[in-house]
């Protein structure tokens, strides 16, 4: 087997990307030391991946230091940005990822095209609070009142649009697509759909595990007059235009 075979390097990356070698919570970015060190692993289980040369154990040696460097210097597109966030992140571990969303997407606009808002202003309400973590997601319990379940949110709609990727991708990608990344995902689908422009968004998010119905105080008031709502939005870093833009002015 050549030592640089595709099929070795293949499954070196993917090991390298998946969550088993990098990981990286929410509203956090990546701690050096600690993917440094899972670089490192990746490294050893690499000698499985690729059996050793016969012969020249120097340029097996160079290979994987080279395969270091690579990581440490360039690797970052493969998802190990600051942020963790990736245009490519699920190339390797989950490819029809996006598809599979913009399909669900798209069979539920045909059968009702009034999901398309509903589903633009889910992603807006879930950003708006702690980040796209999908906490608008998180049922609320006997101890807990989620964000879903605030007046503010009882309007929302899509869910089951949601639950249908995410129930799909479960079954192809077990594990390994947020539900973060599919509301989001969701929302560009929907954009697309209803006549605006295509544009792709870096994915990677992880899904929170806290939704506090007091949080959705932050949410945007129908009765804020234009400067209250400028400066709400200034504070989330959209300017004038941005935010009449995001209402649908």
């Amino acid at each position: 087997m050549n030592l640089f075979s595709s099929k070795c390097i293949y499954k070196y990356i993917s090991f390298c990307i998946s969550d088993k070698s990098v990981n990286v919570s929410t509203h956090s970015s990546l701690n050096t030391f600690s993917d440094l060190h899972h670089i490192y692993l990746a490294l050893i289980m690499l000698k499985s991946f690729c059996p050793k040369p016969r012969h020249n154990m120097a340029t097996w040696n160079l290979f994987l230091v080279i395969m270091l460097m690579d990581i440490m210097v360039s690797g970052w597109r493969f998802g190990f940005g600051a942020d963790g966030l990736s245009m490519q992140y699920y190339s390797f571990s989950c490819p029809p990822a996006e598809g599979i969303v913009r399909d669900t997407v798209n069979k539920a606009l045909r059968s009702d095209p009034t999901l398309a808002a509903a589903l633009i202003r889910m992603h807006f309400h879930d950003c708006f609070i702690q980040g796209c973590d999908a906490s608008i997601l998180i049922d609320s319990t006997k101890d807990n009142v989620a964000e879903k379940d605030s007046p503010a949110n009882l309007s929302l709609r899509g869910y089951e649009v949601i639950d249908d990727a995410k129930e799909q991708l479960e079954q192809l990608c077990p594990g390994v697509v947020s539900c973060a990344d599919i509301v989001a995902m969701a929302s560009t689908a929907a954009v697309f759909f209803a006549g605006g422009p295509y544009y792709d968004i870096p994915k990677g998010r992880k899904d929170g595990r806290i939704s506090k119905i007091m949080d959705t105080i932050n949410l945007p008031a129908p009765s804020l007059n234009s400067s209250e709502l400028i400066k709400m939005f200034g504070q989330h870093g959209f300017t004038a235009q941005e935010m009449v833009a995001l209402s649908g002015n």
